[in-house]
C-alpha cells in the first residue's frame, strides 16, 4: 500500500514566496519460491520533504531551499542469507533557477545528506537549457547520485536457475557521476506535430554492484 499528502502556501505573491510539504508511506510485500530457493522481503518507507521557495521579487531569478528526511527498513531474507537493513537519511538542498531571457534557463543545485550507514552524501546538479531557436532547444544535465543496491531484488531473475549465490559485499551502496545532453527540434508534416531528438548520456561509476554469471 501507498498514502502520499501534499500541502501548499502562498506566503506573497510579490516575492513569489510559498511553503510546501511532501510526506508518503510505503509498505510492499513480496514472497518466492522457486526451485530450491526461497525469498522473503518486506520494505516500509516513510519520506518528509519540507520546502520553500522564492522568486527573490524577480521572474529571471527563483530560489528553493529545503530538508528532507527518508527512513528506509527492509527485512529481507534469501535463503539463509540475512540481507536486512534499516537505513536513516536526512539532508538539506538548494537549488538557484536563473532564467535571463526567452532563451536560456539554467538550475544550479546541491544537496547534503547524511546517511546512517554511508556517512555524508554531496549531491551537486546543474541543468541548463537553450533554444537555438523557435524550433530547436539545446538542453545538458550533470549531476552526482547514490543508490542503496540490492543485488537479489534487482536481479530476480536469476533466481530461477540452481546457480549458488555468493555476496562477496551484501551492503554496497553505488555512486556516480551523470552527464548529458540533448537536442531536440519540433516540426510539422502536413498538419501533424513531430519531434525529432537526439540523446548522449554518460554515467561514470565510483562504485558499483556487479552481477557475475559467468564465473559460477
Amino acid at each position: 500500500f501507498e498514502a502520499s499528502a501534499k500541502t501548499g502556501y502562498v506566503l506573497d505573491d510579490y516575492f513569489g514566496s510559498s511553503l510546501g510539504s511532501q510526506f508518503s508511506v510505503e509498505s510492499y510485500q513480496q514472497e518466492l519460491t522457486t526451485g530450491q530457493h526461497r525469498f522473503s522481503g518486506e520494505q516500509n518507507t516513510f519520506r518528509a520533504n519540507l520546502l520553500y521557495a522564492t522568486k527573490l521579487g524577480c521572474n529571471k531569478k527563483g530560489l528553493t531551499v529545503g530538508v528532507t528526511a527518508l527512513v528506509d527498513d527492509y527485512d529481507v531474507l534469501f535463503d539463509s542469507l540475512d540481507l536486512s537493513r534499516n537505513e536513516k537519511v536526512f539532508g538539506a538542498y538548494g537549488e538557484f533557477t536563473w532564467t535571463p531571457n526567452e532563451r536560456l534557463s539554467t538550475i544550479i543545485g546541491m544537496r547534503i545528506d547524511e546517511h546512517n550507514l554511508f556517512g555524508t552524501m554531496y549531491s551537486p546538479r546543474l541543468h541548463l537549457r537553450y533554444s537555438l531557436t523557435e524550433d530547436l532547444s539545446f538542453k545538458a544535465a550533470a549531476g552526482r547520485g547514490y543508490r542503496t543496491a540490492n543485488p537479489v531484488t534487482d536481479n530476480l531473475g536469476f533466481i530461477a536457475s540452481s546457480r549458488e549465490w555468493k555476496l562477496e559485499d551484501p551492503l554496497i551502496q553505488e555512486s556516480g557521476w551523470n552527464v548529458g545532453a540533448n537536442l531536440t527540434y519540433k516540426f510539422r508534416i502536413d498538419y501533424r506535430d513531430a519531434t525529432l531528438a537526439v540523446d548522449a548520456y554518460r554515467t561514470q561509476f565510483d562504485k558499483l554492484a556487479v552481477i557475475n554469471v559467468e564465473t559460477y
